[in-house]
């Protein structure tokens, strides 16, 4: 077990053409994933603090926001080409992931 784990897979899946679609939690492993091939990285920032079972504390869209850009950042300057979304923390609805991507 272990992220260096998933890793792996992500660049042999690549290796196969698969599309690949890592969740990444920081800048370490926004870079790794970049590097190891995959197409889509998913900057995660936490719990989902809205809808009926939202957590009940997270980091505020700012911060939010600042995390994103810093993985964006980093899995850019692994693989220019990869395609960067996001989830998690403030960001619910759709009008919450076009604020951060803004």
């Amino acid at each position: 077990m272990g992220y260096d784990k998933e890793v792996d897979m992500i660049a042999r899946a690549h290796q196969l053409g698969l599309l690949t679609c890592p969740y990444v939690h920081n800048q370490d492993e926004a870079s790794a994933m970049a590097s190891a091939g995959a197409d889509v990285v998913v900057a995660h920032v936490g719990l989902t603090t809205k809808g009926m079972i939202g957590a009940q504390s997270a980091l505020g869209i700012d911060e939010a926001i600042g995390r994103v850009q810093a993985m964006a950042d980093a899995a850019h300057a692994r693989r220019p080409d990869v395609l960067v979304l996001c989830h998690g923390g403030p960001i619910a609805e759709p009008a919450d992931a076009a604020e951060v991507l803004a």
